[in-house]
């Protein structure tokens, strides 16, 4: 779950991130800590790359998989 944020006519946002270029996409985490920019699309951009892949990564990282090998001690 996430949220779009437009800046409309607030340059208080676009200044906060130094966003310079528009549109931008930029990946922030709930206490306003800046994770990835720019983010990629939240939708396919035409490379087949999204925004999920990112949080693919993420989960990845913060949850590994153990791998058991049969015949091994844990």
């Amino acid at each position: 779950r996430w949220v779009f944020l437009h800046m409309g006519k607030n340059t208080e946002l676009r200044e906060m991130y130094n966003v310079t270029t528009l549109p931008q996409f930029y990946l922030v985490d709930p206490d306003g800590i800046l994770l990835q920019a720019p983010a990629a699309r939240p939708s396919p951009s035409g490379t087949g790359r999204t925004i999920d892949e990112t949080f693919w990564k993420i989960q990845k990282k913060l949850h590994p998989v153990e791998h058991h090998i049969p015949g091994q001690k844990n």
